[in-house]
């Protein structure tokens, strides 16, 4: 696991939390606070579907999915080259 950096927000009133991979996620837009830690300082709680790529049904979630893949090594993504 990278460390990379999460977000996380400052009162999730006992809910479990989600973590953040994009600051500028629409999940965080109205919450009070937000926080930055080191990926490595949650290292079993979920990531949030949203700004994650993993909520395919939303426009952020597949613009997330879709920034990812596009900074991605061609050579990664195991496909055929032309």
């Amino acid at each position: 696991m990278t460390d990379e950096t999460i977000y996380l927000t400052v009162n999730n009133h006992g809910r479990d939390r989600k973590l953040h991979v994009d600051r500028d996620c629409p999940r965080l837009n109205n919450v009070k606070a937000v926080v930055e830690y080191p990926r490595s300082s949650f290292p079993d709680n979920e990531v949030c579907k949203y700004c994650g790529g993993g909520d395919l049904s939303r426009d952020g979630g597949s613009k997330a999915l879709n920034q990812k893949l596009m900074e991605m090594d061609p050579d990664d993504l195991g496909g055929a080259s032309a």
